[in-house]
């Protein structure tokens, strides 16, 4: 299929996709004294904070996200995507 259909299957991936998530308490104790200020969606990707984990998302997607302020990366696509409506 070209598209994602199935609003309730859940895929397994060893890649954090970056927004939309949540995750538990004990896995923030461990990681939230280091949290870093800025590109926090790539720190996380690294191998000293993933240490083997896998993330659960769902085929579909429930995030949206529109605007130009407020990501990690400065908006460094903004140019690309300022037209698209």
């Amino acid at each position: 299929a070209a598209h994602v259909r199935d609003e309730k299957r859940v895929v397994r991936s060893d890649f954090f996709p970056g927004l939309g998530w949540v995750m538990t308490k004990s896995l923030w104790q461990q990681v939230g004294t280091h949290w870093p200020s800025a590109y926090w969606d790539d720190w996380l990707r690294e191998p000293t904070q993933r240490q083997g984990r896998q993330v659960l998302r769902p085929e579909v997607s429930r995030t949206f996200h529109y605007g130009s302020k407020g990501g990690s990366s400065q908006n460094q696509f903004g140019q690309h995507l300022s037209g698209i409506e």
